[in-house]
């Protein structure tokens, strides 16, 4: 990654080497009919900071490692992925599911060209889940498309947990009850990712789920590769308003691995 900047206009943040930092004055509103992740961690006050900021980054950003995706990313090209490869990330999360009613159908395509362009892939599905009957179907749903999709029983496989009824319904409980579902399917490489409020106040209990399994949403307004959050756990994810000078108009999520679990083949 380049360590030359410049400024841009469109809200105020930061160019390294093709890689935009951005840090609008509010968030964006949420009007599609399908959820990606971070959809209701941007109403945690932990993440208001970043979406509030009206201030320049005066600091160098953390390093990303990985981004995730949804359909609201558009269809992205092999040469696309093949650029972000070439300043430094080194994977991709696709969202495949959410319920049991909906599949990304631009997953296949999003899955293929990050494989061509040699990104590692792991997958994300959006949990509504209250119960475990429910959480037994969701990750049946979930594992029947990443096997239709040819996905490797090692993959990641990701809980996204950040909808308000699962807190009073145990998000812990009824996402171990996801889990082991999708350990029993074989697909036993799996993460949750939540807001940093969620596992602060034990709504996500890193004793039962494992901080090595977390994937920890916080975004400041002026995150520093100077003060990492979340070290202990699997990934940080530090923005939610990244982009890429070559996908222009998108929004990108921004990610740490501090395990290799997201970026190592």
């Amino acid at each position: 990654m380049k360590s030359s900047a410049k400024l841009f206009v469109l809200g105020i943040g930061l160019t390294f080497g093709g890689l935009i930092t951005s840090v609008p004055a509010e968030a964006k509103n949420i009007v599609t009919s399908n959820y990606e992740l971070g959809s209701f961690a941007q109403n945690d006050p932990v993440n208001q900071p970043l979406l509030r900021s009206k201030r320049s980054l005066s600091e160098t950003p953390p390093r990303v490692d990985f981004i995730d995706i949804s359909s609201h990313n558009g269809e992205i090209s092999v040469e696309q992925f093949q650029k972000m490869k070439n300043m430094g990330i080194k994977g991709v999360v696709v969202k495949l599911t959410e319920g049991t009613t909906y599949k990304n159908p631009l997953a296949p395509s999003q899955i293929t060209n990050a494989k061509k362009a040699g990104l590692t892939v792991s997958t994300y599905h959006f949990s509504w889940f209250e119960n475990q009957q429910e959480a037994i179907d969701q990750a049946n749903y979930y594992a029947d498309y990443a096997e239709e999709l040819g996905l490797s029983k090692n993959s990641v496989m990701v809980n996204d947990a950040e909808t308000t009824p699962m807190i009073n319904a145990d998000a812990t409980k009824v996402s171990v009850y996801f889990r082991d579902q999708l350990v029993k399917r074989g697909f036993k490489n799996v993460v949750h990712y939540s807001s940093a409020s969620w596992f602060n106040n034990n709504w996500m209990e890193y004793d039962v789920l494992g901080k090595e399994n977390s994937w920890v949403a916080e975004w400041p307004a002026n995150p520093s590769a100077n003060n990492l959050l979340h070290t202990d756990t699997a990934a940080w994810q530090w923005s939610s308003k990244g982009s890429f000078d070559f996908v222009p108009g998108i929004n990108f999520d921004y990610n740490v691995d501090y395990l290799g679990r997201f970026t190592n083949k």
